[in-house]
């Protein structure tokens, strides 16, 4: 992910350059991509399989040595999966440096302003996570996995913003659907794939009697006039542009 200000879309816009340490980075990036595709695929396979597990019960009777242990066991457990839920974000940089590739390897998308999460639905239930690993929701949804109604049972994760004051978490790239993992496909088919699979459910389910629902955010060959659309997206409280490389792997 690449990220830039909407105000500074239009002085970027203008900055030319050939080899750049920018564009050096991302060709050094996208080769050990390659070089650990089949590592990085085991690793979201084992992420979805073990993802939102049920939580343990909390200790009620602190002199019941067996609660006692549960309750300390449980909160072990939360402070692993933090640290380990926290690493799996893809980190943005800012485009600094206008690509000579831009119009034709890269996608632009409105970037929402809002909390930046993974969602992993699994196991008949729904968790949201921020940055630093820790939970930010915990609810029922409609994606494959996310609740007892789900028509499909796989694992999901998606990379989102999430809009607290319209309950929405706009999708932002996804790591993995109903158990088939794509954080080893390009950016270009797992923007094209979640962006279908979002259409298959429904927007969402009642959690607590107020629905969180899921959204895909419009997406555009980075050209003048698509760079123009992603920056006058309708629906979309903007913080910025994102832009994503096609190429790239999560």
């Amino acid at each position: 992910h690449y990220t830039m200000p909407a105000d500074q879309k239009q002085r970027s816009f203008k900055s030319h350059g050939k080899c750049t340490a920018q564009s050096r980075r991302r060709s050094d990036a996208l080769r050990r991509q390659q070089e650990a595709r089949a590592q990085r695929q085991e690793q979201v396979r084992q992420l979805a399989e073990e993802a939102a597990a049920p939580a343990e019960g909390m200790c009620e009777d602190e002199n019941d040595p067996t609660k006692a242990e549960r309750a300390a066991a449980a909160k072990i457990r939360a402070q692993r999966e933090q640290q380990v839920w926290k690493s799996q974000f893809m980190l943005p940089e800012w485009l600094t440096e206008v690509p000579e590739d831009l119009h034709s390897a890269w996608y632009v998308l409105p970037r929402p302003e809002g909390e930046r999460c993974l969602v992993v639905a699994s196991r008949r239930g729904t968790v949201a996570r921020r940055r630093n690993g820790q939970v930010l929701q915990r609810f029922p949804s409609a994606l494959p996995g996310g609740s007892n109604k789900s028509a499909e049972p796989g694992s999901t994760i998606l990379d989102c913003v999430y809009v607290k004051e319209r309950r929405v978490f706009w999708v932002v790239d996804c790591l993995c659907w109903n158990g088939h993992t794509v954080a080893d496909c390009n950016s270009e088919f797992r923007l094209f794939w979640v962006n279908s699979k979002l259409g298959e459910v429904p927007a969402g389910v009642s959690a607590r009697h107020k629905p969180n629902t899921f959204a895909g955010i419009p997406c555009h060959n980075a050209e003048r006039d698509g760079i123009g659309q992603a920056y006058q997206a309708k629906g979309v409280q903007m913080e910025g542009l994102l832009f994503h490389l096609k190429g790239t792997l999560y």
